[in-house]
C-alpha cells in the first residue's frame, strides 16, 4: 500500500516538473499558426525584429474598463495575444500589465495626466439603453522615455500602432523629409497622416523659390501636384540633391481636374525634361479604363434633383500590381483619379521598374479636356491601347558613374545657377527616385502615401504591418453569356445533381431486386 502511494506521489512530481518545464519553455518558443491570407492573426517579420532587437526593458500598461460592450472586449482579447507575442520574441525585454482605470481613483487621475480620454459607448442593461465610459488606453515606458495610444480602435491596425510607437521610441533620432513648396503644392494631408509623419519623421516645408539648396538634414524630398513652373535654378538644386546619393519621389499631375466644371486643364512644371533625363516621360494624355470606379453624380431634371450612379472611366482600378515591390506587396487594386501614362526609356546605369500598370482594357486619349461623366467616353482608332504604365521606381546601379542632367552647360551658366553652392557634375551614389502621376490618392488610399513615404526613406520595416488587412479582390469582368450560364448553373445544378444521383439509386435497387429474385424465386 505504501509502495503504491510512494509511486503515485512520484509520479505526480515528475508530471509537475514536465508541465513546469514546458510553461518555461513556452516562454521563449511562441508558436502559432495563422491560415489568413494577410497573416492578420501573428506578428510580421518587421514586429519580430523590431521586439528582438530592443536594447533594454519594455514597460507596456494597458489601461482596459473591464466592463466593454462585445466589440470592444474583442479588441481586449486580441491586444493580449499581440503582447504576448511581443514578450516572447523580445526575449523578456517586454513586459506589460492590464489595468482597470475605474478599479482606484489614483489610476484614474494618472490616466487623465497621460491624456487618455474616456470612450463613451450604450449598453443595454435593465431593459433599458444606458450610455457608460470606458478606456482603452496604452503606455509605453522605455528608459525615461513615454508613448501613448490614447485610444485602441480596433484590431485592423493595432499592430501597425504598436510597432511604430515601439520603433520611435528606441530610434536615437528621427529622419527628416522635405516636402517642396512655393508652386502652390498639394500638401495638405489627412490628419491622422500628418500626425503618423510628425511621430515618425521631422517633417520640413522647403520654398525651393527662396532657397539656395536643399538643406543637408533632410534625407528624402517629395515633390506633390505643384501647379507652377520650377525654374531652371529649382531643377538644378533637385539635381545636386540626388547627387549626393538623395532620393525624391515625383507626384505630379498632368491635368488638374475641376468637378464643378467637367473640365480638365493641363499643368506645366518644368520637370518634363529632368525625368526624361532619367528615362521617364510623363505623357500629356489621361488614361481611361473600363474597368473603373463607380460613382454618384447628380443632375437637375426640372423640379427635380436626381442622382445617377454611373461607372467613371477616368478613375480606373488598376489590379496588375507588382506584388515583389514593399510598397504594394499586399495590396490587390489601386484606383487614381486623373492619372496620366508613363513611357520608359531604359538606361544602363540604373533600372527603372514599374509596379503599377493599368487594365487591357484601359486607352488613352491626348489632350482630353472634357471629364463629364455623363458623357461616356468611347475609344476610338487614334487612341492608344493600353496596359500603361502608371507608377515606376528608379534604382542606381552599384558601381555605375551618374553625370549630372546639367553637364552640357558652361561654367558661367552652372556658376549662375549655382551661386555660392559647390557643383557636382558626378557621382557614383544616385538617390533612389518615385515617379506616379498623381496626387489624389492620398486622402482616399492614405496607406499608398505613407508606403511611398518609408520607401523614398529608406525606412521600409513598418510597410508590410501598415498593409495587413482585409484585401479588396474585384471580379473580373466577362460577358452577359458567362455571367448568364453561372447563373443558372447555380440555381439548377444541385437540384439535377441530386435528382440525376436520386433516379440513378433507384434503377441501382430495382435492379438489385430483379437479381435477388432470379436466384431465389
Amino acid at each position: 500500500m505504501k509502495k503504491n502511494i510512494y509511486y503515485s506521489l512520484t509520479g505526480i512530481l515528475i508530471l509537475s516538473a514536465i508541465l513546469l518545464v514546458i510553461n518555461l519553455i513556452s516562454n521563449y518558443i511562441f508558436l502559432r499558426f495563422d491560415f489568413t491570407d494577410e497573416k492578420i492573426y501573428s506578428l510580421s517579420k518587421a514586429s519580430k525584429k523590431i521586439a528582438a532587437s530592443l536594447p533594454d526593458k519594455l514597460i507596456i500598461k494597458a489601461y482596459f474598463s473591464k466592463e466593454l460592450p462585445a466589440e470592444y472586449s474583442i479588441n481586449k482579447r486580441y491586444l493580449q495575444d499581440l503582447l504576448a507575442e511581443y514578450k516572447t520574441y523580445s526575449k523578456g525585454n517586454v513586459s506589460y500589465e492590464f489595468i482597470d482605470p475605474l478599479a482606484k481613483n489614483e489610476t484614474l487621475e494618472e490616466i487623465r495626466q497621460l491624456g487618455i480620454p474616456p470612450v463613451r459607448f450604450t449598453t443595454l442593461a435593465r431593459d433599458k439603453y444606458e450610455i457608460k465610459e470606458g478606456f482603452m488606453g496604452l503606455v509605453f515606458i522605455h528608459g525615461e522615455k513615454k508613448e501613448v495610444i490614447p485610444i485602441v480602435k480596433s484590431m485592423e491596425g493595432m499592430e501597425y500602432d504598436i510597432t511604430s510607437t515601439i520603433k520611435k521610441l528606441v530610434a536615437p533620432e528621427l529622419k527628416t523629409i522635405g516636402f517642396t513648396a512655393g508652386h502652390s503644392e498639394a500638401n495638405e494631408t489627412d490628419s491622422e497622416v500628418e500626425a503618423y509623419l510628425k511621430s515618425q519623421y521631422n517633417v520640413k516645408y522647403i520654398d525651393t523659390t527662396k532657397e539656395k539648396e536643399i538643406p543637408k538634414d533632410v534625407s528624402s524630398l517629395l515633390i506633390v501636384s505643384p501647379k507652377k513652373e520650377f525654374t531652371a535654378k529649382e531643377v538644378f538644386m533637385l539635381d545636386q540633391y540626388l547627387l549626393k546619393g538623395k532620393p525624391i519621389a515625383f507626384l505630379t499631375e498632368k491635368y488638374v481636374a475641376n468637378m464643378q466644371s467637367f473640365y480638365a486643364s493641363q499643368v506645366i512644371n518644368g520637370l518634363d525634361g529632368f525625368l526624361e533625363y532619367y528615362g521617364i516621360k510623363i505623357k500629356p494624355a489621361l488614361v481611361l479604363d473600363t474597368q473603373c470606379q463607380k460613382i454618384a453624380v447628380r443632375s437637375v431634371q426640372g423640379m427635380f434633383i436626381m442622382q445617377n450612379v454611373v461607372e467613371y472611366q477616368f478613375l480606373p482600378i488598376a489590379t496588375d500590381i507588382d506584388r515583389t515591390n514593399p510598397i504594394t506587396k499586399s495590396m490587390d487594386s489601386l484606383t487614381f483619379a486623373f492619372i496620366s501614362p508613363i513611357e520608359i526609356t531604359q538606361k544602363d546605369n540604373f533600372e527603372i521598374k514599374p509596379f503599377v500598370k493599368s487594365s487591357r482594357d484601359s486607352w488613352c486619349t491626348e489632350k482630353v479636356f472634357s471629364i463629364n461623366p455623363f458623357m461616356q467616353t468611347k475609344r476610338t482608332k487614334s487612341d492608344i491601347q493600353g496596359p500603361f504604365t502608371l507608377a515606376v521606381t528608379v534604382l542606381p546601379k552599384p558601381g555605375k558613374k551618374y553625370i549630372s542632367y546639367f553637364s552640357d552647360k558652361t561654367p558661367v551658366e552652372l556658376a549662375k545657377l549655382a551661386g555660392n553652392v559647390q557643383i557636382q557634375k558626378e557621382s557614383s551614389d544616385l538617390g533612389r527616385m518615385l515617379v506616379l502621376p498623381n496626387s489624389g490618392f492620398i486622402k482616399d488610399n492614405p496607406v499608398l502615401f505613407l508606403n511611398i513615404v518609408d520607401w523614398v526613406s529608406q525606412d521600409e520595416a513598418l510597410i508590410s504591418i501598415r498593409s495587413k488587412g482585409s484585401p479588396f479582390r474585384p471580379l473580373k469582368k466577362t460577358s452577359d453569356f458567362v455571367r448568364i450560364l453561372v447563373k443558372y448553373l447555380a440555381i439548377f445544378l444541385m437540384p439535377v445533381l441530386v435528382i440525376g444521383y436520386g433516379i440513378y439509386r433507384w434503377k441501382a435497387r430495382n435492379t438489385i431486386k430483379k437479381n435477388l429474385k432470379s436466384l431465389y424465386a
